[in-house]
């Protein structure tokens, strides 16, 4: 029996309101006919171990950074993928216990600036990324400030942030001026509230979403551009209002989820000609909590419960609804971010693991899975645009772990590609020949990836000899091959005529002028060609 393996990509069932009516609860059923889906991909794992209040942002090139506290370091930190796909972090703040409450956005630059809370010293801190490193701020205008702080960057790119105080409870929001002067209101103090805030800014004029407590509802705080504060109450039925998430879409019109402890559900409302509408989007079990909304186009929202992790889209007044971990499988922390062409990522705490994870979702015209695109060739992929779904037939495994990864050549040794394989599944070997169902990707500077879905092995061939070169060109991008010359060393890269030799950490460096063979994978990165061993014994020295 030939070996297979295949990963969650599938769609669940869509809800939709019976009739959308102004400050009434709106109730959901079961549509009946659906006109686009979302397949999940595999997850990556990006940090092992505890971590708290994570905060996905991508910058301009859909590059995610992820901010987190680490639960048993104490410590905030970012973690960012590499454009080989690996996830490299960085301890922000390590100075007593921070990084709760973090809340991250990314500048002009693509620099990440960060607001927390120091619960060592009960105080609110601001952390942002320089070319010298991180500066950090701390902030103390109240007892205890900085619990469930929220971050917001102006058109200028002025910090802003509304928090509450472990000591009085009230909503306060802070904000830096060009000088780097804060200042500090008290918005709302009518008993505990100021919980679960959520802050936005709107033509450089902040939006906040938050839970008052003492009264158990959703309230909403805009300011005017006469400076004037006006308070709403958005849904005042029981204990609704935890864990809300605000997003404004182009108009600047809010939209708001979070979680009815009361009934269990998650919940969305919006403001439509002034008054408010409010909708369950998911009542199935214990479900809702640790929400995270985006209307770029549209309302989607990741969240958590107790039946795992789940996504749901608004789509023509219908709610769409994924499964994306198992039933009983537990999930928190979520964090949902939109790419450039408009495919959502997420990440969450998978918390039976203790593994902070990133995801992707992928587009489709239809909720049934898409038909691929049947090749035999991986140089045809070139031609094909990101988020194609392919088969691809025939092709044999020539490198099967770090660092280069796995990729597979054309039987005729045309062309290579990666593949960035499913978790949990047994894996092919080198020589092995299989079949792969999953979806093109371009990475950044310019190589080409496979995101499997499934595979399957059909059968085993000799290893693949690799491919002697002189000088490297794009249709041998991908395949396995062979370099001789002499090594160019500066600093810690190496260069084999033009062509960059990718090594790993801790492997032996050439010494400048050292005859060398290398053999690994021709890929293409920012700069050129490079080649990347499989190992470092795949770095021979001939000659000194």
């Amino acid at each position: 029996m030939n070996e297979r393996c295949a990963a969650g990509c599938g769609a669940a069932p869509s809800r939709c309101p019976n009739s959308v009516a102004r400050l009434v609860l709106v109730a959901l059923s079961i549509c009946a006919s659906a006109s686009a889906g979302v397949y999940w991909q595999t997850p990556y794992a990006v940090f092992s171990g505890i971590c708290q209040y994570t905060v996905l942002r991508l910058d301009e090139a859909d590059r995610p950074f992820v901010a987190y506290h680490d639960f048993w370091d104490r410590d905030l930190c970012v973690a960012a993928r590499t454009p080989e796909g690996e996830w490299v972090s960085e301890t922000v703040d390590s100075s007593g216990d921070v990084g709760r409450f973090a809340s991250m956005e990314l500048s002009g630059d693509g620099r990440p600036r960060i607001s927390y809370f120091d619960f060592t010293n009960g105080r609110l801190k601001y952390a942002e990324r320089r070319e010298d490193g991180w500066h950090i701020e701390a902030l103390t205008p109240f007892p205890c400030s900085g619990w469930y702080s929220s971050l917001a960057l102006d058109s200028a790119g002025r910090p802003h942030i509304a928090f509450t105080s472990c000591a009085t409870f009230n909503l306060y929001y802070a904000r830096r001026d060009d000088s780097g002067n804060w200042t500090f209101e008290t918005l709302d103090s009518a008993g505990d509230v100021g919980l679960y805030c959520s802050l936005r800014i709107h033509n450089d004029l902040p939006r906040i979403s938050y839970y008052d407590r003492s009264a158990g509802n959703l309230k909403y705080a805009e300011k005017s551009d006469t400076g004037v504060w006006s308070i709403t109450v958005v849904d005042s039925s029981p204990r609704s209002g935890l864990d809300t998430s605000l997003a404004l879409d182009a108009a600047g019109r809010p939209h708001i989820t979070y979680w009815d402890q009361h009934n269990g559900d998650l919940k969305y409302a919006f403001r439509q000609d002034g008054l408010w509408v409010v909708e369950i989007v998911d009542s199935e079990g214990w479900a809702g909590y640790e929400s995270s909304l985006s209307v770029t186009d549209r309302p989607r929202v990741s969240y958590a419960g107790a039946a795992g992790l789940r996504f749901a889209e608004r789509v023509d007044g219908c709610w769409r609804i994924y499964k994306i971990e198992e039933e009983g499988s537990a999930a928190g922390y979520t964090s949902l971010a939109i790419d450039r062409h408009g495919n959502p990522r997420i990440t969450h705490l998978r918390s039976l693991s203790q593994t902070l994870e990133y995801r992707e979702g992928i587009e489709s015209t239809s909720l049934v899975a898409p038909k691929p695109v049947s090749l035999t060739s991986t140089g045809v992929t070139r031609t094909l645009a990101d988020g194609t779904w392919v088969a691809l037939s025939g092709p044999t495994v020539v490198s099967d772990a770090p660092p280069a990864g796995w990729h597979v050549e054309a039987c005729d040794r045309s062309a290579g590609i990666r593949l960035k394989m499913p978790e949990g599944c047994q894996m092919p070997a080198i020589g092995d020949s299989v079949k792969v169902v999953g979806v093109v990707e371009t990475l950044q500077g310019g190589d080409r990836r496979i995101n499997v879905c499934e595979w399957e092995k059909t059968g085993t061939i000799q290893a693949p000899q690799p491919l002697c070169i002189i000088t490297a060109e794009p249709l041998a991008v991908g395949l396995l091959v062979s370099k001789a010359g002499v090594a160019r060393v500066d600093g810690n890269r190496v260069f084999i005529g033009p062509d960059e030799v990718l090594l790993a950490s801790g492997w032996p460096i050439p010494a400048q002028g050292d005859f060398c063979i290398v053999t690994g994978i021709l890929v293409t990165t920012d700069t050129g060609f490079a080649i990347r061993p499989r190992s470092a014994q795949e770095v021979v020295v001939v000659e000194h």
